[in-house]
């Protein structure tokens, strides 16, 4: 125990470039009465960085963690039968992050919310609450093993800084939840039997056409476009939007609010096509028709695509992104009404739709992207330092 705390401490205290030559794996060594601890680093160099970007943009972050970055880290996390360390084999509940100060030898844990854990595998994704940098690494820990801990750790609605207002993981590919993870009490209804499935990570929400399901969120304050927001979410085509916009048009809605002039609503993420001219992205439409602000994709049958959609009343842009690179920028101006039609999640498609939040900011661009890319190919920006 004296050797581990020796080592635990040299460790801490090495360049973060010696500690991630050092290599992984070998037997369990107990820290504080966990069997596994690992030092998980973001690469700050990997970080987008754009200009202006300050420290503020990246702090208070939603990262997706995913165990899959490293084979070893992975093992480690599998349940006890199966080779790994986790002793509540069901739940997870013994898999743990915290801050780089601590060491993985306890104290304040890292607000997390889990959102996937299989113990034969050892695949662990969660969502963890974290200041990042682009200009020096950020270190975290990760500890599993300690069969002390047997009920529910995760800090779920923390992970959420105010500015979430609704963030919907959909439970698990097997079982449907409409629940939002944030602190607001904005509960979807599912409509007609939407149903749960595998997505990009995690859960997501498969909606069908014929069955007109979709997930209503009401008419909430939270989710009107008075303000700035920023919408972001994965979503997966079965079949391909048909000919027709608007209410006649078979489109998925995400989001939508009456404008200025109560003419039109704006649908954030609106797939639908143009008068028959093949399917197109939309943001704006009205049952009268639609009117077109963004038209960078075409939607096939088979897409799988991350999408975020940045709205800034101060300059009334809004800004579009395409599997993790702004595609786009539009002028747009959207209502202050609090009348006409709820939000809704879905409706009109063939397909899934996962990890969407609403936000009550214009977030810079770096923290869109970098979540992204988080998502999409975790390894490119998260590493495991060696098994203590």
């Amino acid at each position: 125990m004296r050797f581990a705390a020796a080592f635990l401490a040299l460790l801490i205290a090495l360049p973060a470039q010696a500690q991630f030559m050092m290599g992984g794996g070998g037997a369990a060594t107990s820290i504080n009465g966990w069997s596994m601890c690992r030092r998980m680093r973001i690469d700050h160099t990997k970080v987008p960085n754009s200009t202006p970007a300050t420290p503020s943009d990246l702090s208070n972050a939603r990262v997706p963690f995913d165990s899959k970055v490293n084979p070893g880290l992975q093992n480690d996390l599998k349940k006890l039968a199966y080779g790994g360390v986790v002793t509540n084999d069901l739940t997870g509940y013994d898999i743990l992050f915290y801050p780089d100060a601590l060491g993985g030898a306890g104290g304040a844990k890292i607000p997390h919310e889990p959102i996937f854990y299989d113990g034969t595998t050892g695949e662990r994704l969660a969502y963890l609450k974290i200041n990042v940098s682009h200009t020096v690494d950020t270190f975290f820990w990760v500890c599993a093993g300690k069969a002390s801990i047997v009920t529910d750790q995760a800090d779920t609605a923390n992970v959420y800084h105010s500015s979430y207002k609704g963030a919907w993981n959909f439970g698990t590919p097997t079982s449907l939840s409409v629940d939002n993870s944030t602190a607001n009490s904005i509960t979807g209804t599912n409509n007609n039997g939407v149903t749960a499935i595998q997505g990009q990570f995690g859960a997501a929400a498969h909606f069908t056409r014929a069955s007109t399901q979709s997930i209503g969120l009401g008419n909430p304050t939270a989710l009107r476009l008075q303000d700035s927001r920023t919408i972001e979410f994965t979503y997966h085509l079965d079949t391909a939007p048909a000919a027709g916009a608007g209410g006649g048009g078979n489109y998925f809605t995400i989001y939508k609010k009456q404008d200025e002039d109560g003419g039109t609503w704006a649908r954030i993420g609106n797939l639908a096509d143009v008068n028959g001219n093949g399917p197109t992205m939309y943001l704006n439409a009205s049952s009268a028709g639609g009117a077109v602000i963004s038209n960078n994709a075409t939607p096939l049958a088979g897409d799988t695509k991350q999408v975020a959609f940045v709205y800034d009343r101060s300059t009334h842009t809004i800004s579009e992104y395409v599997d993790c690179a702004l595609a786009a920028t539009y002028d747009f101006w959207p209502g202050v009404s609090d009348s006409g039609p709820n939000a809704a999640i879905g409706g009109g498609m063939n397909g899934w739709i996962g990890n969407l939040t609403i936000s009550d900011v214009a977030r810079h661009s770096d923290y869109v992207v970098m979540g992204c890319l988080m998502h999409k190919n975790p390894s490119l920006i998260l590493s495991a330092g060696p098994r203590l």
